[in-house]
């Protein structure tokens, strides 16, 4: 059985979800359309314009398949009773963080020392 809490993350995650999902839909709609603009392009300039636009699209829809795959697993943590746990240190994630992002899976400590480790390398 969820808290009141949990349950509220978990239909913030849903709404994500969905919100991400529709993005996803429509901006590969988009990309099916620039590509049958771009196989009739005759000028080099055009050409290399399109292809930068599909690589950023590319770059977009990744990013969001890799939020869609943390809103999951939170909400599979949510569901067996180990969300809001850090799955690093085992400490409570702070509800204010979870409420800003609600798939995170590392405490604020954690979190800080992943990234100092990242921006060191």
């Amino acid at each position: 059985m969820l808290t009141p809490f949990e349950q509220e993350m978990e239909e913030k995650l849903k709404e994500q979800r969905a919100e991400i999902s529709a993005s996803l839909q429509a901006r590969n709609s988009s990309m099916k359309d620039d590509n049958e603009q771009q196989a009739t392009l005759k000028d080099n300039i055009d050409q290399v314009s399109a292809d930068q636009s599909i690589l950023k699209q590319e770059a977009l829809n990744q990013h969001e398949a890799n939020r869609i795959k943390a809103i999951d697993s939170a909400i599979v943590r949510l569901n067996n009773g180990t969300y809001g746990t850090c799955v690093k240190c085992g400490k409570k994630i702070g509800e204010e963080r979870l409420r800003a992002i609600p798939w995170a899976m590392l405490c604020i400590d954690c979190k800080n020392e992943a990234e100092a480790k990242k921006s060191s390398r």
